[in-house]
């Protein structure tokens, strides 16, 4: 949900270059790769459209943030039905240090109110590492008006990449969450794999998307999204992992 969930943290201030780099920080992906392993892919074909995942009221799930092996943040989803709408609040936290020093936070808030398939609003507010965004989109008639820091713009209807919600493959343009805006992507079907959900394996379809967003996804017969891959800045892995 961000282009670069977790970008190169800054070294502590003060240490002449001592201290590790933030390329050296975000090195390790094959140690990543040993230590949660990669999916193992099953013979079957891909649906065009991923199943669409439908929460009870009520519902929450969690994410642990994992990045070499240790985990740097948490992302929160909690579901409600109201007089026929899906409301869906959103809050994630990051927190990398280097030898106990915080060197990059991240921390989010977004709500999403979904009515016959349709985001009809979203509302959010981000703190990245010291950049303030706050956004907010509100669906009138058949326009999408949105504001980002600010800027007003008007849009056709759009989904909002917050990854618990499979995309369609036909999508070209979706929000950002972190900062609001419409991104432009693609979003491809791969194949069906195995992974590891709370200590079982259970098979999940793979998706991808690439362009101003680049995730892959894993989303089970459910829709239920069991696990994200984020590449960073260096090629290092993170994951989101079901809680």
């Amino acid at each position: 949900m961000i282009r670069r969930l977790v970008p190169p943290p800054r070294p502590p201030r003060g240490g002449g270059g001592a201290g590790p780099t933030r390329r050296a920080l975000l090195c390790g992906a094959a140690l990543t790769v040993l230590a949660w392993g990669l999916p193992a892919p099953l013979a079957a074909s891909a649906p065009a459209s991923p199943p669409l995942f439908e929460p009870e009221d009520g519902q929450k799930l969690s994410y642990a943030i994992v990045r070499l092996g240790s985990r740097i943040g948490l992302h929160h989803f909690t579901f409600q039905r109201r007089d026929g709408r899906l409301v869906v609040e959103s809050d994630l936290t990051i927190s990398v240090s280097i030898l106990s020093i915080q060197v990059y936070a991240l921390n989010h808030k977004s709500r999403e109110v979904w009515e016959d398939g349709r985001l009809v609003w979203f509302s959010g507010a981000t703190n990245d590492d010291g950049t303030i965004h706050r956004a907010q989109s509100e669906l009138r008639g058949d326009r999408l008006h949105v504001v980002t820091d600010g800027e007003v713009k008007d849009s056709p209807p759009l989904f909002v990449a917050s990854l618990w919600r499979a995309l369609p493959t036909d999508t070209r343009v979706a929000i950002d969450p972190i900062d609001g805006d419409p991104t432009s992507f693609s979003v491809a079907a791969g194949p069906d794999e195995t992974v590891k959900v709370r200590g079982e394996p259970r098979r999940a379809q793979r998706w991808t998307w690439r362009g101003g967003i680049n995730r892959d996804l894993w989303y089970d017969p459910s829709g239920l999204l069991v696990r994200v891959l984020i590449k960073g800045d260096d090629g290092s892995d993170v994951f989101y992992i079901l809680q």
